[in-house]
């Protein structure tokens, strides 16, 4: 096995196991790849800009992951400042994201 990973035959991914080289790489986590499509969903105007965001079970079930999948997401925009929650009035979106990112 050590000789196939020397050789770069075989990739080895933290907490996503061993995969052969030049195959599909693992998914990302499923709250990184709800981060880029909300992003994504901010930098299209889908939310724009001082706009209540949808309810965390309400985005989970359209993500179809779990309340907490989703709330890890919502945690990271809201370090990165991009969303903020307003206790007792749900989430908002404070700062928009280029459309390039």
């Amino acid at each position: 096995m050590i000789s196939l990973e020397a050789e770069s035959l075989i990739l080895t991914f933290p907490a996503k196991g061993r995969w052969v080289a030049g195959g599909d790489p693992p998914e990302p986590y499923p709250h990184k790849r709800i981060v880029m499509e909300l992003r994504k969903a901010i930098a299209n105007g889908e939310y724009p800009l001082m706009s209540r965001m949808p309810n965390e079970k309400a985005l989970s079930y359209r993500y179809e992951v779990s309340q907490y999948t989703m709330r890890r997401a919502i945690d990271e925009l809201e370090s990165e400042g991009l969303l903020k929650t307003v206790h007792g009035k749900g989430r908002y979106v404070v700062r928009s994201v280029p459309a390039s990112e």
